[in-house]
């Protein structure tokens, strides 16, 4: 059985609702700052905090912060005309130019834990299933007692 791991998943489900926006940096920025000339293709690009309140999440695998993820400003996040995005708290480097950077529309935490639960719910063999009980048969049986054993010989005879 194939395996893969949660990040691409994530990566996946978001890219599928269109919540995701993968860009790699254009420009030297700080721990709080960084800038990606791409980010004006997008949709929320041509408007002054249109990334406001994403979450950045630091995928370039060399980089002292990797795997860290910031919330974008609510107020002041992004400026169009320089394509800066500024986050909440500082990274624990200064994001340079080349690196590959995540914004997810919603909170990463949100697409793990769904990750985490459709895990919870699904079979090991990677399906995914709701257990139904089906009590028919035990609840308001009318059968008598013959007609009970009659009615499942006939069912088992069908099968």
């Amino acid at each position: 059985m194939a395996t893969t791991t949660r990040s691409a998943i994530r990566t996946r489900v978001a890219e599928n609702l269109g919540d995701l926006i993968s860009v790699t940096t254009s420009g030297s920025g700080s721990t709080t700052t960084f800038v990606a000339t791409t980010l004006k293709n997008f949709a929320p690009g041509t408007d002054c905090d249109g990334y406001s309140n994403f979450d950045a999440l630091i995928t370039k695998s060399t980089h002292d912060a990797y795997g860290e993820i910031r919330r974008v400003k609510l107020d002041c996040g992004y400026a169009a005309s320089t394509t800066t995005v500024t986050v909440e708290s500082a990274y624990s480097a200064a994001i340079n130019a080349c690196t590959c950077v995540e914004l997810y529309r919603r909170p990463v935490d949100v697409y793990n834990q769904a990750i985490t639960q459709a895990i919870r719910e699904s079979q090991w063999d990677g399906t995914l299933y709701k257990a139904l009980r089906d009590e028919t048969i035990v609840i308001d049986n009318r059968l008598k007692r013959n007609q009970y054993r009659y009615a499942w010989l006939q069912f088992c005879q069908g099968c």
